[in-house]
C-alpha cells in the first residue's frame, strides 16, 4: 500500500477532532447561555480562541489547506490575546 492510500486519520487526528468537537459545543453553550448572561463574555471568547486554534490545527494535519490554517489559527491567537487583556483589565 502507498503512502498515498494511507487515510489521513490516526488516533492523534481524533484526539484533535475530538478536541475541536468538545470547545464548539461548550462554545455554542455558552453563546446561548450569554444571550441571558452578558457576564460571560470572557468565556465565551475564551472558548471560541480555543476552537479556532484546533481548527487550525485539524486543516494542518487533515486537511492540509495552508492558507485556512493560517486564518484559523491566527484568528484562535487574536481572539485569545484579546481574551487574556479583557480578564487582566487592559
Amino acid at each position: 500500500m502507498k503512502d498515498k492510500d494511507k487515510s489521513k486519520i490516526n488516533n492523534k487526528n481524533i484526539f484533535f477532532v475530538d478536541l475541536q468537537l468538545f470547545f464548539t459545543i461548550v462554545t455554542i453553550i455558552l453563546l446561548i447561555w450569554f444571550f441571558f448572561n452578558q457576564s460571560i463574555v470572557i468565556y465565551v471568547e475564551l472558548f471560541l480562541g480555543l476552537s479556532l486554534i484546533s481548527m487550525g490545527i485539524n486543516n494542518h494535519l487533515i486537511y492540509k489547506r495552508k492558507y485556512f490554517t493560517v486564518i484559523y489559527f491566527l484568528l484562535g491567537v487574536v481572539v485569545l490575546l484579546n481574551t487574556i487583556l479583557s480578564f487582566l483589565g487592559v
